[in-house]
């Protein structure tokens, strides 16, 4: 609106200086038609003039709290440690405390990693272990986390076959055991008492139809019980019987007892007559042997004429005497079967 203001004083000198020169150039008085001219033609630069200075004044400046409505602070994203690939093999969890998912190819490589919780962060997020191999992944999970205190007396190390999704590639626990082994080996190295444990996922085991491969318990022989056997009192003559090794026999240790056979006669039930040393007559007058009658043998007094043991029966074997002291395999707890 200025603008406006300095532009009418303008127009009025031009208006004036137009009808003094019109005055000038004629004696007679002003023609009234061109007075009205005149001062339309004013009227018409003065509207002229107010539109343009409309026209040419700047728009009110920007309201800087609108303007923070409209685009409000973006806060910085988190920093994303997790590297999840569009197609793998398998994937592996270990868990210690610290908690991570391994994404493997085809050739055990691990290709992607989640960290499933924040001590896996903590402990491994700065890590470079996607694209080396499981055996090297895992190790340096074992030695991580017992050196950042993670890693605690008794503790169990879990390790799952979470995942298959290349039944071709992957098709027995031949990695779970790899991972497992490599686990065992890097735990050696530390001064606690840390176990392994494996797990295949009810998924793997239903779709892919994987199981753990097992193999007879060396401990139980695979009856799953642990047998202390019979130790006799000290200062007792009598022998002590072997671990029946579950199986809840042990061998007849009857002196007199061959695999069953009676050894004082032979198993024939018979042994030499003591009255006449089996000549079956009598020594000092040649009469007939009135122990023997004449056979020169007699019952066998150990087996009592059976041939066989009268422990055993003739088996060979009896009940274990420690059956009372059987208690679970603690290797194998009681399945008799173990991991290979």
């Amino acid at each position: 609106m200025h603008r406006t203001h300095h532009l009418k004083p303008l127009l009025s000198v031009f208006l004036t200086t137009f009808l003094l020169l019109t005055a000038c150039g004629s004696s007679q008085s002003p023609d009234p038609a061109v007075e009205t001219t005149t001062s339309q033609s004013l009227e018409t630069a003065l509207s002229t003039g107010d539109r343009a200075a409309e026209a040419t004044e700047p728009a009110p400046a920007a309201d800087p709290s609108e303007a923070a409505e409209a685009e409000p602070e973006q806060e910085p994203e988190e920093p994303s440690y997790d590297v999840i690939p569009d197609s793998y093999a398998c994937t592996i969890r270990v868990s210690i405390n610290p908690q991570v998912l391994l994404y493997l190819d085809e050739s055990y490589k691990v290709i992607g990693i989640l960290h499933e919780n924040e001590d896996a962060i903590d402990a491994y997020g700065e890590m470079k272990l996607v694209g080396q191999p499981l055996e090297n992944v895992v190790d340096t999970l074992i030695s991580t986390a017992e050196e950042k205190g993670y890693l605690k007396e008794d503790a169990t190390v879990s390790i799952t076959l979470e995942e298959v999704t290349d039944t071709e590639a992957i098709t027995d626990d031949t990695v779970l055991r790899l991972a497992r082994d490599t686990a065992r080996a890097a735990l050696e190295t530390t001064e606690k008492e840390v176990s392994v444990d494996t797990v295949i996922s009810e998924e793997v085991q239903a779709e892919a139809h994987i199981e753990k491969t097992m193999v007879t318990c060396p401990d139980c022989g695979g009856s799953g019980i642990f047998c202390p056997g019979v130790t006799p009192p000290e200062g007792s003559i009598a022998m002590a019987y072997p671990s029946c090794g579950g199986s809840g026999i042990v061998a007849c240790r009857n002196p007199i007892c061959d695999g069953g056979k009676c050894t004082r006669c032979g198993g024939s039930g018979k042994t030499a007559c003591h009255g006449c040393n089996g000549a079956g007559v009598n020594s000092v007058d040649g009469a007939t042997c009135n122990h023997c009658g004449g056979s020169g043998k007699t019952t066998c007094e150990y087996c009592h004429g059976t041939g066989n043991c009268d422990r055993c029966g003739g088996t060979g074997q009896i009940t274990c005497l420690a059956l009372d002291q059987h208690t679970e395999c603690a290797t194998c707890h009681g399945t008799g079967q173990v991991e290979e």
